[in-house]
């Protein structure tokens, strides 16, 4: 079954996260997390998204962004997991997803939610 498609606003905030398959850890390391945000740092500017604040636990991510082009955060996205997600298998050895499916993206639509997640 086809994953249906997404349609995300320009100039619009989300609210975007991930976890690991299975609920595994992806950051075993300082070194994993410092590698994470470098490749977001590297992607951002290219796929247009502006990230405005971030959440990096064990298991799994969040970012607030905001998207700035016609260009969906779908395609940061898209770039950042499967960068992160080889250097993560390459340096411990693994196969397969490190990311259980998709990530997810709320729209922000109320000034409360956009509070909410910036703390």
């Amino acid at each position: 079954m086809a994953t249906p498609p997404r349609y995300l606003q320009k100039d619009s905030f989300y609210h975007v996260y991930n976890r690991g398959n299975r609920k595994q850890n992806i950051f075993l390391q300082p070194r994993d997390y410092s590698r994470f945000l470098e490749r977001m740092r590297d992607y951002k500017d290219e796929f247009g998204v502006s990230v405005l604040s971030y959440c990096l636990m064990t298991n799994h991510f969040h970012f607030l962004v905001k998207q700035e082009t016609e260009l969906p955060i779908t395609f940061f996205m898209l770039r950042l997991g499967t960068s992160y997600a080889k250097y993560f298998n390459i340096k411990y050895g693994e196969v397969g997803s490190l990311f259980q499916g998709r990530f997810k993206a709320k729209i922000i639509e109320t000034d409360e939610y956009l509070l909410h997640l910036s703390r």
